[in-house]
């Protein structure tokens, strides 16, 4: 898995080189779209390899070994769909190497600032990220803040991380829709998956999500994945962008 995820940063290395010499824009460029369609080609036939004869039972992945362990690697694959992204669409990790709490609310204020170009690409990896918050609630967001860190490895955690704030940023720019940009029937499904989600998880204040952004209780839900009470200390320090 990260193998793929390896190859993946170099063949996005290409494709962002290759804009440079194009006089399209960003996924219209011929070369540049194939070599990602070519990217979310090998995801997909990695994904089917690993899933194949296996169920998408995520509670039969919280208590089988091996199924765990496919659902580590499930998790490693949702990075790469979003590493696939160009830089601008991505956070600043720098900012968590340092103990500087200014700075690292700079780095999110640039990140929730500069605009998502929606397109095939990013829906295809919001779908993914997605898929990265279904699992812990389908399986208990509960449970699965107080013990993950028993079975789920670290990749994991920050391949959640990944996932929150492409997916909470994805779900802020179909709410502004700042560009004034129609939605796809694709990106109405997920949003509508979403919503469902969210509306089965538990809030202390706010019983009923109608009328709340989505973004935020988005947020917020998987900011309380990404704390350190199962163990992961790694997961509190990337989960103080998503809780802020």
């Amino acid at each position: 898995m990260h193998a793929i995820n390896i190859y993946l940063w170099h063949l996005n290395q290409l494709a962002q080189t290759v804009s440079r010499f194009s006089l399209g824009i960003w996924p219209h460029e011929n070369l540049r779209t194939t070599l990602l369609r070519a990217a979310i080609s090998t995801l997909e036939r990695t994904e089917a390899a690993l899933q194949a004869g296996r169920s998408y039972d995520y509670k039969v992945a919280w208590d089988d070994p091996e199924h765990t362990l496919v659902f580590n690697c499930s998790a490693v694959l949702r990075a790469g769909y979003s590493r696939l992204l160009p830089p601008s669409h991505s956070f600043n990790r720098l900012a968590l190497l340092v103990d500087d709490h200014e700075g690292l609310s700079r780095a999110v204020k640039t990140y929730v600032t500069t605009p998502l170009e929606r397109n095939e690409f990013v829906t295809k990896a919001a779908s993914k990220a997605y898929e990265g918050f279904k699992g812990p609630v389908t399986i208990g967001a509960t449970l699965v803040s107080k013990t993950a860190a028993f079975s789920w490895s670290i990749e994991h955690a920050v391949a959640g991380w990944d996932s929150a704030l492409l997916l909470t940023k994805w779900v802020h720019s179909m709410e502004v829709d700042v560009a004034g940009q129609q939605p796809s029937n694709e990106e109405l499904q997920l949003v509508d998956d979403l919503r469902s989600l969210l509306a089965e998880v538990q809030y202390e204040h706010e019983p009923n999500i109608e009328g709340y952004s989505l973004a935020a209780l988005l947020a917020r839900a998987w900011a309380a994945l990404l704390g350190d009470d199962g163990g992961n200390l790694e997961t509190a320090r990337i989960g103080i962008p998503e809780a802020g």
